[in-house]
């Protein structure tokens, strides 16, 4: 089987990556709350079909009108929690991801005939958060492949196919305006390579970007989804008003530097071997593409951690491209001759030191990610007072919850009923910011006096659910127990539900 022989090496990594990301789903946890989500919202795709609104958040702006951002990215997971169930389904969906992503950065090495493939893609997850990201039940991971995709077709100006990667791109992320910064980066790069001069991949790319939404089923919907998910969430970025999610708020340069180290190592030696090679590096669009990509995602990325996924296979890439042809050419050798070795016993220590802090960082790396699936709460933590909400409360109710972040899995272990806040505290503060403060007032305590009051007067809510390890509602339930008005009906591994 001659196929067999030429398709070795990508079956093999991907054989390898599929069991290591099985190992991590494996693991009875989701890093990531928003997983919940993913999974119920697929579960009533599967029963109903394309949801055309959303009533469990009746107070946000996802109450009034609702778009369904990764919609691709929900069908694809479909076949998975139809057949496996909800939670195993997406787990098993979310490890072939990111696997088919892995044989993604790997097919894209060889095909530009970048020696150490193998060994490179190593080095792409000895980076902790980037390892983290791909392996959440989300839409990053298949959001990255199309960027990637995107970034590869656009140079070699094949354009067809990076207009198609760009409308699927438009259907399945939040993310796919960045389609837009590739496209402007490249036909830089092809100008100063005069390998262009027509903006034509720019062109189609916005092209596709405008069909994308306007083709989108929620269109015109999406265009007030798509305004508050981009400009007043991702630009404006309400952190220091509101609490969002953790995903939004900035890297420091210090943790970025030492997250990114090996690959920071590898950038500085690009770009001395750039000095020595500048006219061959000012020639190839893929290195200036690459380089002018990286200093917008880098500065996005301190802006917003969350936009670490893209700048680390970016500058990975640029590592790639540059520095592992030169070894191959033994450049890097004849540098370390040249300017280390008369260093003598110096030369040896950073030498050892560069393979220790190598061999650390990937084990690190990996057993970061293991302990990142493991410090959560297990996925049934809420499965018992779902049940209890569902055979117990009435339907289409309003439960109250003290915390932003548990509404995922409230929905998903009871979709039977509405909730105050949930996936972006940014969604209820646009909505309205009088009733955003409310909430907060109540759920941390501020409110003394009248909690059960108001929570029945501002949120027409007879029902609370509470979380007694969290810290930020250990006020509201001190108020809720001495309160004679709220009654205890449920109380099962730490979840507590009352009746007001």
């Amino acid at each position: 089987m001659p196929w067999l022989n030429k398709y070795t090496e990508i079956i093999l990594v991907g054989i390898v990556s599929g069991v290591v990301f099985g190992f991590y789903q494996a693991i009875p946890t989701f890093p990531d709350p928003d997983s919940f989500y993913h999974a119920r919202l697929t579960a009533l795709m599967v029963q109903h079909g394309v949801l055309s609104e959303f009533p469990w958040l009746p107070f946000t702006t996802l109450g009034e009108v609702f778009t369904d951002h990764h919609l691709l990215y929900h069908i694809l997971l479909m076949p998975f929690v139809g057949t496996l169930g909800p939670l195993v389904g997406v787990k098993v969906a979310q490890a072939i991801i990111a696997a088919t992503f892995t044989i993604v950065c790997y097919g894209i090495l060889k095909h530009w005939k970048i020696p150490y493939a193998g060994i490179a893609i190593i080095a792409l997850y000895s980076v902790y958060p980037m390892l983290v990201r791909i392996n959440l039940v989300k839409a990053s991971a298949l959001a990255l492949l199309l960027f990637l995709v995107l970034l590869v077709t656009l140079p070699e100006r094949r354009y067809l196919a990076a207009g198609i990667i760009t409308l699927l791109y438009t259907m399945t992320h939040g993310g796919f305006l960045l389609a837009i910064l590739v496209a402007v980066v490249v036909w830089c790069a092809q100008l100063i390579t005069k390998s262009e001069r027509k903006p034509t991949g720019l062109v189609l790319v916005c092209v596709a970007t405008l069909v994308g939404i306007v083709a989108n089923p929620y269109f015109p919907a999406n265009l007030p989804f798509l305004w508050a998910q981009f400009f007043q969430i991702g630009v404006v970025n309400y952190q220091e008003v509101i609490e969002v999610g953790a995903e939004w708020y900035p890297f420091s340069l210090p943790d970025l530097i030492a997250v990114l180290s090996l690959l920071l190592l590898g950038l500085v030696v690009a770009g001395v071997l750039a000095v020595r090679r500048y006219q061959t590096m000012l020639a190839d669009v893929r290195i200036i593409s690459l380089t002018f990509l990286f200093v917008p995602l880098l500065l996005l990325t301190l802006r917003s951690r969350r936009f670490v996924e893209y700048l680390v296979p970016v500058l990975w890439l640029l590592v790639c491209v540059v520095v592992l042809p030169a070894w191959q050419r033994g450049d890097i050798q004849q540098l370390w001759r040249t300017h280390l070795k008369p260093l003598g016993r110096w030369a040896t220590v950073l030498k050892v030191y560069l393979l220790l802090a190598i061999l650390f960082g990937l084990l690190r790396s990996y057993s970061a990610v293991i302990g990142e699936f493991a410090a959560q709460e297990p996925l049934q933590r809420y499965a018992a007072a779902g049940t209890y909400l569902r055979d117990h409360v009435p339907a289409d109710a309003v439960i109250f919850h003290g915390q932003w972040d548990d509404f995922p899995e409230l929905f998903y272990h009871d979709p039977t009923h509405a909730y105050i806040v949930g996936l972006d505290p940014t969604f209820l503060y646009l909505a309205d910011q009088a009733k955003y403060q409310q909430w907060v007032a109540i759920s941390g305590g501020v409110d003394k006096l009248n909690t059960a009051a108001h929570i029945k007067d501002y949120f027409q809510s007879d029902y609370v659910v509470i979380d007694e390890t969290e810290e930020r509602t250990k006020l509201m339930l001190a108020y809720l127990l001495r309160d004679p008005t709220a009654v205890e009906l449920f109380h099962q591994d730490a979840i507590r539900i009352f009746q007001l």
